[in-house]
């Protein structure tokens, strides 16, 4: 699986990703309760992470596999949220900042994140807090953030290239 053998060779990065979901849900829905937004979030970014991430999709000779075993490639996953109204329209919606510190290429699978976040709101709505269920797929954005322990990074390759030249 890439490693040694891989003509590219591995290095620790960190992605960084910016998420906005949005359930489209205005003023007139007031009443919606944020708890089955928060619970939707728990769900996408607790123990289903790995459901909405996509391995690769470039050189799948050194990447192709890690989706099999991506404990493996993935040292640290950090997430922190928020749910909120919008001042303007009143929209429910949800922010999550995700950091994931790997050796491997990582994609969020939209269309995933979309549909897991839709059916764990329709279930946490339909548990208790009488909300109307989501239809259509939420409104997603995500931006790809820079990396910020890009010093942790810059050392990790010079001391690669140190030993490469000592040993």
């Amino acid at each position: 699986r890439g490693g040694p053998f891989c003509a590219i060779g591995r290095r620790r990065q960190q992605s960084n990703f910016f998420i906005t979901l949005n359930t489209n849900r205005r003023k007139f829905d007031e009443a919606q309760d944020p708890r089955a937004v928060q619970e939707a979030l728990n769900a996408c970014f607790g123990k289903q992470i790995y459901d909405i991430l996509t391995f690769g999709p470039a050189h799948p000779e050194c990447y192709g596999d890690d989706a099999l075993h991506p404990n493996e490639f993935i040292e640290k996953i950090e997430v922190r949220t928020g749910v909120e109204r919008g001042p303007v329209t009143g929209a429910l919606h949800c922010h999550a900042y995700l950091t994931i510190a790997h050796w491997s290429q990582i994609r969020i699978n939209k269309l995933a994140l979309q549909g897991l976040f839709k059916q764990a709101y329709n279930q946490a709505a339909s548990a208790g807090l009488g909300q109307i269920p989501m239809r259509a797929l939420p409104a997603c954005k995500i931006e790809l953030q820079a990396q910020t322990d890009s010093g942790h990074i810059v050392a990790h390759y010079l001391s690669k290239q140190v030993n490469a030249v000592t040993s």
